[in-house]
Parts: structure tokens; C-alpha cells; sequence
């Protein structure tokens, strides 16, 4: 059964791990009260899993090596919040 979850994301320095069900497909990702968040299709019976995430913001160092070993990295979304513009990122 699909079924669409909500996550929330922490505005940190680095990657960020959430877990969720294996195979959830990521479709969205913005601010809902000033907090940042990724809704995800999943299935709610599916194994969990770890998924990497990272938040950058506008002029920011997009890779560091000592945060990300592996460079590939898709990008979920973009989102402004108090006039500031900050960019999500999945680590794959």
C-alpha cells in the first residue's frame, strides 16, 4: 500500500541520515513553519532504510570531502525562507 510521510530535516552542518522505507521515492522537499521537511511516496510495510540528506544554503561549499566520501548527489529541491534560499540534497 502507498501511502505519501513526512519527514523532518534538521538545519545542520553536514549530512543528515533519516531512515524511512526502503524504496520511498523523495518527491518534494520545502519549509512548513520554518522548519524543513521531505514528503516521501513509501511503503509503510517495506524493510527500513537509511537515506542521506544535506541542506545548503546559497554560496555554500556544495561538496566537502570530509562530509561526503561518495560525490554523487541529487538534488531534491530549493526552497526560500526568511530571504534566505537553501538547497536540498540527497547523497547517493
Amino acid at each position: 500500500m502507498k501511502q505519501i510521510w513526512k519527514y523532518k530535516l534538521k538545519m545542520v552542518d553536514g549530512v543528515q541520515e533519516i531512515e524511512m522505507p526502503s524504496g520511498a521515492e523523495i518527491i518534494h522537499a520545502d519549509f512548513q513553519n520554518k522548519k524543513p521537511y521531505i514528503w516521501a511516496m513509501i511503503n509503510g510495510t517495506a524493510e527500513k532504510t537509511v537515506r542521506k540528506l544535506q541542506i545548503f544554503g546559497t554560496g555554500e561549499v556544495v561538496y566537502q570531502e570530509e562530509l561526503v566520501e561518495d560525490k554523487s548527489m541529487k538534488h531534491i529541491s530549493t526552497s526560500v525562507i526568511n530571504n534566505y534560499v537553501w538547497h536540498i540534497f540527497e547523497i547517493l
